[in-house]
């Protein structure tokens, strides 16, 4: 069987179009959207928009981990779709993911071909981080990675280390020997998480550009139309990073690595207060705070039933 779940939070007019580009449920598949905590109106619009779909109301936001660790709970596919809600697929094309898992015993998830809006390659996966005397060390990986971030719909199956979560389908034996996300995160680097602790119990992770999704991209988060909102989510992908470093990376190659990405953060801010854009320049200021500021590692992982 073959489990959908579609995190939604304030979003509902982005979810509907994702379940409705599904099409009808076959009999041996199940669509879950999961409220993550929208607020009564929200999720009313959301109920009665999807009246066949199975709702699952979340008290409060909790973000995409704990969202899709919810609908994963309840599902009862053998293999798990993680879906974003601004993305688009039919049932076709996920068959194409649930038939590459059922073909390869050794690998644990499988993710999609992704295009944007105009139909153009989209970045399906993001090689794990590394500190740059790694890159340096293997700038063969490093640039064979940087060719197959946005594969072309067709092209021949590849292995990854980490698939970008906007559509992932997983092997729910694996997920049920390493847990499932990592709820510390909330959102932002928890498919990166997920994906190297699956590598590292010795499962595969593959990207089958066969199958092809849409993805808006930032439907939810950081392109959110109110730019305070917006900002706090970029600061959140800045925090959700340095957990990350926290929970798998050494004191040396975490210090490192943020170091790299607080001089890119300087940059933009300098340029920000060139330009005279005074509101991106103190957005950027507190990036830097958050990349300079301890970072907790106090993990979460689910687990299925």
């Amino acid at each position: 069987m073959l489990s959908v779940v579609i995190p939604s939070y304030r979003g509902h007019e982005l979810t509907v179009r994702a379940v409705r580009t599904l099409g009808e449920v076959p009999i041996d598949c199940e669509v879950i959207v999961v409220d993550d905590g929208s607020g009564q109106p929200d999720r009313d619009r959301l109920m009665a928009a999807l009246p066949d779909v199975k709702v699952l109301a979340l008290p409060d936001n909790g973000g995409f981990a704990t969202a899709v660790n919810a609908g994963f709970r309840l599902a009862r596919g053998t293999c798990l779709v993680a879906l974003n809600n601004d993305a688009e697929v039919s049932w076709p094309e996920l068959r194409k993911l649930m038939d590459f898992l059922d073909s390869n015993e050794r690998v644990a998830a499988v993710g999609p071909a992704l295009t944007d809006a105009a139909e153009n390659p989209a970045v399906a996966t993001t090689p794990l981080p590394r500190p740059l005397w790694q890159k340096l060390a293997h700038p063969g990986a490093t640039l064979r990675g940087r060719r197959t971030r946005a594969p072309l719909p067709g092209t021949d199956p590849f292995r990854v280390d980490s698939i970008r979560g906007a559509c992932v389908a997983f092997r729910r034996d694996a997920l049920s020997q390493v847990g499932l996300f990592d709820e510390q995160f909330g959102m932002f680097a928890e498919d990166m998480d997920l994906c190297r602790r699956l590598g590292t119990a010795g499962w595969e992770l593959w990207i089958n550009p066969h199958a092809v999704t849409l993805h808006r991209g930032g439907g939810s988060t950081r392109r959110h139309p109110t730019p305070a909102v917006a900002a706090g989510f970029r600061r959140q992908s800045h925090r959700s990073a340095c957990r990350y470093l926290a929970k798998h990376h050494s004191l040396i190659d975490r210090v490192a690595m943020r170091g790299e990405m607080a001089l890119r953060v300087i940059g933009r801010a300098v340029g920000a207060a060139t330009r005279g854009d005074t509101r991106l320049a103190r957005e950027q200021i507190g990036n830097l705070r958050t990349l300079v500021s301890p970072a907790s590692n106090r993990p979460r992982e689910g687990s299925l039933p």
